[in-house]
């Protein structure tokens, strides 16, 4: 009986340590970026409890940063699983896909199941200069990509720090460190940190 209850224990610590690994990333993107700030006299500020916890389908950014010239509000996304494609469809539908068990065949069968989302409310973040609002990937999934309206369907370009499995679907556009998803711009956590 004790020998299946610490199997059953191992197996729970198993299950919750993705989460605790994916909090642990956060306190440290936390405590860079309040560094990066501190270091070039930078001001952030937090605009909401636990604002590294922060997650797609909350429509608040995270925090904003303020520098001389120029305001960043700063919405942090990110998945638990590395291997997933994040996929915005519009300001209120994203969808999250796992790679981990796909193939070129099951990249083309399997559709793209989208969660609903509140808007980015980028605009709604004061600051004394202009808004520059910021999607923070952290940690990055494997692809990010948009649909693009305007898009002639052919395939995108693979971003460099991005190694996706399979090809975009039609009218997906793969996005890179700086790319317009229709809301804000995408930058990765070391990039975001290099561009302050």
């Amino acid at each position: 009986m004790l020998f299946i209850l610490y199997v059953v224990l191992a197996l729970a610590v198993l299950g919750v340590l993705p989460y605790i690994v994916f909090a642990v990333k956060r306190l440290c993107l936390a405590a860079r970026l309040r560094a990066v700030c501190r270091k070039k006299g930078y001001t952030l500020t937090p605009l909401k409890r636990f604002w590294w916890l922060d997650t797609v389908k909350s429509g608040s950014p995270a925090c904003k940063i303020e520098t001389a010239d120029i305001g960043y509000a700063v919405k942090i996304i990110g998945t638990v699983f590395r291997r997933k494609h994040l996929r915005f469809y519009d300001g209120t539908h994203y969808a999250v896909r796992s790679l981990r068990f796909e193939t070129h065949m099951t990249a083309k069968a399997a559709g793209y199941t989208y969660k609903e989302k509140e808007p980015y409310r980028f605009s709604k973040v004061e600051t004394e200069n202009t808004v520059y609002p910021v999607i923070l990937l952290h940690p990055a999934p494997t692809t990010i990509s948009a649909k693009r309206a305007d898009s002639n369907g052919e395939k995108a370009a693979t971003p460099s720090y991005l190694t996706p499995k399979t090809d975009p679907p039609l009218r997906d556009e793969l996005l890179q460190n700086g790319d317009f998803t229709g809301e804000g711009y995408v930058y990765t956590a070391d990039a975001f940190l290099s561009h302050l």
